[in-house]
């Protein structure tokens, strides 16, 4: 039975992984069909929207940081200090699930408990614990992002300072522990980063954003990427985005609504940043992480 689970198991990821893909290479074809689109984005970077390429690779890595302090602060700490999760380990070990999870089952997120387990004395049951709890924070920051963005849509700074102060209020009435604050802090810094990419990429495809437009389109990205088994919604993004971008309500669009296909565009402009920045940065920090592994395996062990 236990064997007959595991096969089912395996299975079912890997089809995951397959529909993923497929949903990816669709989208991509859609996009080739509208390729005239990209060829004028291309054209427009080329007039001084270069920074808007630079932002679409660099703000990944920001995404990446910003998780890393996110877990860090969540993670339980065992009862021995020395084992612990330290601030650089972390950031390494979120690089590389970052490029693995774009393997077939999300090894990424596997290796992540494992390596918890082995190296930090920290129980598979405690670090899914942290990662539903990030979960919660994620869905929370998305919320919060996009009811302020909605309300204060006529000014885009606003979006930082009317949550700092319902944080700190939220925090002075509730004891919030300093740890949960950094990481709910981290989490809404990280849907910010989110939502500067997809101004950068609808502003290279020729749409420009408003403030409560680009809070929901980080909003819906990161209830896609919560699909199970398919890593970092591989695909799965790609077409939430392209079919929820004209369904947006009055209220959060800003003027004229938005086209499925431009929104698509944008968003295979999105992967295709995140995919260049994961890959030196995945491959890095793999190789650190398998040097840490290393280094605490006994020598007549495997």
């Amino acid at each position: 039975m236990s064997v007959g689970g595991d096969r089912w198991k395996r299975s079912a990821r890997s089809v995951a992984f397959l529909v993923g893909v497929v949903l990816l290479g669709a989208a991509c074809l859609t996009v080739w069909k509208e390729r005239e689109t990209i060829r004028e984005a291309w054209i427009a970077a080329g007039r001084g929207k270069w920074f808007f390429v630079a932002a679409s690779v660099l703000l990944p890595c920001v995404n990446w940081l910003l998780t890393s302090v996110m877990f860090w602060a969540l993670m339980p700490r065992p009862a021995d200090a020395h084992r612990a999760v330290g601030f650089g380990e972390m950031v390494r070990l979120i690089g590389a699930a970052w490029l693995a999870n774009y393997l077939p089952a999300r090894p990424g997120f596997f290796g992540r408990l494992a390596y918890h387990k082995a190296v930090n004395d920290i129980s598979i049951r405690g670090s899914l614990g942290a990662m539903l709890v990030a979960v919660a924070l994620g869905l929370l920051a998305a919320g919060t992002a996009l009811g302020i963005a909605v309300w204060f849509r006529w000014a885009p700074w606003t979006i930082v300072l009317p949550a700092i102060g319902g944080l700190l209020a939220a925090t002075c009435c509730a004891g919030l522990p300093r740890r949960l604050l950094l990481a709910f802090s981290a989490r809404y810094g990280d849907i910010l980063v989110w939502m500067t990419r997809y101004a950068a990429v609808f502003a290279l495809v020729g749409r420009p954003l408003s403030l409560s437009e680009a809070a929901a389109m980080a909003a819906i990205s990161q209830l896609a990427m919560l699909v199970p088994f398919v890593g970092n919604g591989l695909g799965v993004r790609e077409w939430a985005i392209r079919w929820a971008a004209p369904a947006l309500p009055a209220w959060v669009v800003s003027a004229e609504s938005l086209s499925g296909s431009l929104a698509l565009s944008a968003d295979v402009l999105n992967r295709a940043g995140e995919v260049v920045a994961a890959i030196p940065v995945g491959l890095a920090c793999g190789v650190a992480v398998a040097g840490r592994v290393v280094s605490l395996t006994p020598r007549d062990e495997p």
